[in-house]
């Protein structure tokens, strides 16, 4: 069972709304504390990655993700690879405060929250699970796998 505190879900939500209403992609890490008796299976918090700082349509990753399918052809907005100062300095702050990352998530923006075949391909097999968010009007569809 996977849990998340009360105050996190609606915060986590929210910040996926916001970002999907501004036509931008939002990832992050959810975050445990390894003291935690339910980790690494329970999120204290969560960590967004800067979706201004996304390097998805660099060059080649652009190419990466374009020999994915006509999706990802026709979507430029759809994929995500962090900045890899980005990435650094949430790591390191994530362990200044003696917690660990326990699983990556994501929003699909046109999609259900299901995990796709592209999610489970590039799926970091180093976390035992995975968060798709998919926002609907008001309200947020979830997979977890």
């Amino acid at each position: 069972t996977i849990r998340m505190p009360a105050p996190l879900y609606p915060r986590l939500l929210r910040q996926a709304q916001d970002l999907n209403a501004a036509g931008l992609k939002a990832y992050g890490l959810l975050i445990g504390d390894p003291a935690h008796p339910d980790f690494p299976y329970q999120a204290v918090d969560v960590a967004l990655f800067d979706p201004h700082r996304n390097r998805r349509n660099e060059p080649a990753n652009r190419a990466a993700f374009h020999a994915q399918g006509s999706y990802f052809r026709a979507y430029e907005d759809a994929g995500f690879v962090a900045d890899p100062t980005d990435l650094l300095h949430t790591w390191q702050s994530i362990e200044r405060r003696g917690l660990e990352p326990v699983a990556a998530f994501h929003v699909h923006r046109r999609q259900p929250a299901n995990f796709s075949t592209i999610d489970y391909r590039l799926h970091n097999p180093a976390f035992a699970w995975h968060l798709i968010i998919s926002p609907g009007r008001g309200t947020g569809r979830w997979w977890v796998g």
